[in-house]
């Protein structure tokens, strides 16, 4: 008995002995491929748009081999790079991982800056909106429940420091709340834009003098060349948050747009796109006008983004036949209209 006794001591020793070198090994390989991404960069893609595979890219590829769940989520929440916490973050989301939901919780006040790359493009971004914009518009759908999402748009709105203010789907049935809605007004007033299209959800009318306010930004950031050269305006957030709300006193500012767009040398592509779609919204005789006056003081031909424009904007808006004339006339035509006009 004491030899079996002996036996299994001696067993379990050098069972302990060999996980802990297998751990201390496993440690080892993953800290020296993390210390290969000290450069803070970030890469989306495989290839650094001109035919080569980026070293960050071999480097974060290094990671997923090695790393456990486990590893993924101390990294994200506490290593030294913040390229390291977006990259283990992303790769949980990719794995729909149900430990993402306290990630990012225990994130949301971190604004530490990394470098992101897809191709040759690169921005700075901060490492809570981008988690923020990973989980609440993940491409195969959001990784939450509506519970959590309410949780976390509470959690948002309350957060003192975010950059940027990233609402969920369901937030969209908060801003009919009317506690919600001064503290989105707050946030707006605090330099915080991308608010405006949750905020304006609720087409409340006492927003109407603020809303006009924002759409007359759209000189904000240009210079003497119509070139952007600074931090822009107010006016594309504030399009988008009135699509579908239509109100007699946003016609003049409406106009306003369009006229300044028909001015510039270098023509701001959403905007056309978004203003095109507000316009429809009215769906009366004014709506038609204003679009076709778009083409009769430019020219149908001048400028490709015009035509392009109302062709993506009516595409997205094909429910509404009134305007498919202009498009017939003016817009560009990829797509059979008889077929696209039924689905």
């Amino acid at each position: 008995m004491n030899k079996l006794s002996n036996c299994l001591s001696v067993l379990f020793i050098m069972l302990l002995t060999s996980a802990m070198s297998m751990g201390q090994k496993h440690e080892k390989q993953l800290s020296k491929a993390i210390s290969k991404m000290s450069e803070n960069i970030y890469y989306l893609t495989g290839n650094n748009g001109f035919g080569g595979v980026p070293k960050v890219w071999k480097y974060q590829e290094e990671i997923k081999k090695i790393a456990t769940d486990e590893d993924l989520d101390s990294l994200a929440r506490h290593c030294d790079i913040p390229a390291v916490k977006a990259m283990a973050f992303h790769t949980l989301v990719k794995k729909q991982s149900d430990r993402c939901y306290d990630i990012i919780v225990s994130s949301l006040a971190d604004s530490s800056i990394f470098m992101m790359f897809t191709f040759d493009v690169g921005w700075s971004y901060n490492v809570a909106s981008f988690f923020l914009d990973l989980a609440c518009n993940d491409e195969d759908g959001t990784i939450f429940s509506d519970r959590q999402m309410f949780h976390l748009d509470s959690l948002i709105l309350y957060t003192p420091g975010l950059r940027h203010i990233n609402m969920t789907a369901p937030a969209l049935r908060l801003s009919m709340l009317n506690d919600i809605n001064v503290r989105m007004k707050e946030l707006y007033y605090e330099g915080h834009q991308e608010i405006l299209p949750v905020m304006l959800k609720s087409k409340n009318t006492e927003y109407i003098d603020m809303v006009i306010s924002a759409l007359r930004e759209y000189h904000a950031g240009l210079d003497e060349q119509g070139r952007r050269r600074g931090r822009e305006g107010a006016t594309d957030m504030a399009l988008t948050g009135i699509k579908g709300w239509t109100n007699e006193a946003f016609i003049p500012v409406l106009e306003e747009i369009r006229d300044h767009e028909l001015s510039m040398r270098y023509i701001n592509y959403y905007r056309v796109k978004i203003l095109f779609k507000v316009v429809m919204a009215y769906d009366n005789d004014w709506a038609y006008n204003f679009i076709e006056d778009v083409f009769l003081n430019r020219g149908g031909n001048e400028k490709f983004s015009w035509p392009e424009n109302l062709f993506r904007a009516f595409y997205e808006e094909k429910d509404n036949p009134r305007f498919k004339p202009l498009v017939d006339k003016y817009g560009k035509k990829p797509f059979d209209w008889s077929q696209t006009i039924d689905q």
